[in-house]
């Protein structure tokens, strides 16, 4: 991550971790984690992955390509059926 935007980084995985974990606009969250798991994993590890030479160090990029999709998918099941029942956008008012 270029040094500029790794506080905004910083700033928006703590935030929509927060509302995710208590299920505060839960899908909106679950929609920008899950975007950006899922650009990084291309990013920084699936195309810089494929043109190396060392097949040790290819096998871990594409590795860690395969959790980052793993978890948009999470992200996905999220954004799609919400946080729950026990979640505050499901509260009685």
């Amino acid at each position: 991550m270029p040094g500029a935007l790794l506080p905004l980084v910083i700033l928006v995985e703590a935030r929509a971790g927060i509302m995710l974990l208590i299920g505060w606009k839960a899908r909106i969250a679950a929609f920008m984690l899950g975007g950006f798991s899922a650009l990084t994993g291309i990013m920084y590890h699936l195309i810089p992955g494929m043109g190396l030479e060392d097949a040790m160090v290819q096998q871990i990029q594409i590795t860690n390509f395969m959790k980052n999709m793993t978890i948009a998918g999470g992200m996905a099941y999220v954004f799609a059926f919400g946080a729950g029942k026990w979640s505050f956008d499901n509260r009685a008012v």
